[in-house]
């Protein structure tokens, strides 16, 4: 990979990441209405790594929040996203 190619890459990376992070703000109005949040921790290698934090961390419906509505709407309008990793936080 030429020092071009590797520019126009990380390039490519922060402008994904950049729109990756404001979908992530506008999610975030629906978590905190109750009580919980979501932040972006990294972008690596097409995995997004994603905390959790707030009551989602104890929360029943966590599994099918999290995985029917977040991880699928990021994963469809995003399709430099192979997977998602949900990093629970205390």
């Amino acid at each position: 990979m030429t020092l071009k190619t590797k520019k126009h890459k990380t390039l490519l990376d922060k402008t994904i990441i950049k729109k990756i992070i404001a979908k992530i703000e506008e999610i975030k109005t629906f978590i905190n209405a109750d009580g919980g949040d979501v932040n972006f921790v990294e972008f690596k290698n097409s995995i997004l790594k994603l905390e959790v934090v707030g009551k989602c961390v104890h929360c029943p419906s966590f599994t099918m929040t999290y995985n029917n509505w977040i991880k699928k709407m990021l994963l469809d309008e995003f399709s430099q996203i192979k997977d998602i990793v949900f990093v629970v936080s205390q």
